[in-house]
């Protein structure tokens, strides 16, 4: 990896700046080259109606009125053209980019060495990649989604590496609104939402877990994946905080609880559609290459060389964990 050393701050800051040029360039190019489909269609419509007239059509769908409240705010200055409904997710999609950046300079915390060119290098695969730029240019809630989860791990990472030492100090109660408002929001926009807030909430455990494992020698205990901001920590902090702002957020949805829960009770019926394998298979793809409409399906043994990496970066995270790197 390239190493910054001649006027690194300058360096890093205009490869950051062409990565958003280049993130903004590939969601913002061609939004009117084709008409709206059938779902933005829906999209359209619905956010042309009033706000409780939304809500009221929204508890017959299958998505909470989160998106197309947002979406009819947007549309009043930028219209309800095609270009006007898209750049609503092309810009959710952007800030996306911005948000990985962060994470990953969170996450490489522990690495001062590397930490900008790996959190350069992870907003550079946001921006670039093809399932991320498909989703960013359609008018339906995927890429507000997207931002929402992203923004929520970041908040995550951020807190659990700040308020074991500092408390609620005024940076860790930035990152709790943070985390607060996308959970909130996150849960009026989908309804599978619920599953990213349960990866948020097993990765305070995870933190939690570490401190009852007595440290290493030479290491860190388990689950003490980020290196502490500062100082001898307690790590039971993280899971108390998280169970308030999660209780809070549950609060924030609390209107909505029970259409919600009626409507994943009546979720349609995927049988049949695929077998659980090809399932698995074609979610492979799409993650990796994007949605593909024409052309041949990648095999099992491209998809599997490219996720080896991701599995790497964990299995180095473990090494790291362990104090054996």
């Amino acid at each position: 990896m390239l190493k910054m050393t001649a006027r690194p701050s300058l360096l890093r800051c205009a490869i950051f700046v062409s990565i958003l040029v280049l993130a903004a360039f590939v969601r913002f190019y061609c939004l009117t080259c084709s008409s709206l489909w059938h779902d933005e269609g829906n999209s359209w419509a619905v956010a042309q109606r009033s706000l409780d007239q939304i809500a009221r059509d929204a508890a017959a769908d299958i998505h909470p009125p989160g998106y197309y409240w947002l979406l009819k705010l947007w549309a009043g200055p930028f219209g309800f053209s095609a270009w006007g409904m898209r750049s609503f997710s092309a810009l959710s999609g952007f800030l996306t980019v911005v948000v990985v950046y962060l994470i990953g300079r969170e996450i490489a915390a522990g690495v001062e060495d590397n930490r900008y060119e790996i959190a350069l290098l992870a907003s550079f695969l946001a921006a670039v990649n093809p399932f991320q730029v498909f989703y960013n240019q359609e008018a339906r809630m995927y890429a507000l989604l997207t931002l929402e989860g992203t923004a929520l791990m970041w908040a995550t990472v951020a807190m659990g590496r700040r308020v074991a030492v500092q408390g609620l100090s005024p940076a860790v109660a930035r990152y709790a609104a943070v985390y607060l408002v996308a959970a909130a929001a996150g849960l009026w926009t989908h309804y599978f939402f619920a599953v990213q807030l349960a990866a948020a909430i097993g990765t305070a455990f995870w933190w939690w877990l570490g401190s009852l494992r007595p440290l290493p020698v030479g290491g860190r205990a388990f689950g003490d994946s980020f290196e502490v901001a500062g100082g001898i920590s307690d790590r039971r902090k993280p899971i108390v905080l998280f169970l308030i702002l999660n209780f809070l957020a549950l609060l924030a949805y609390l209107p909505w609880l029970p259409t919600g829960i009626e409507r994943l009770l009546g979720w349609p019926s995927q049988q049949g559609l695929f077998s659980s394998l090809e399932g698995l298979r074609q979610t492979l793809q799409t993650l990796v290459v994007g949605t593909i409409r024409t052309g041949p399906d990648l095999g099992w043994g491209w998809l599997l060389l490219v996720k080896i990496f991701p599995i790497c970066g964990l299995w180095r995270l473990r090494r790291r964990d362990r104090g054996t790197d």
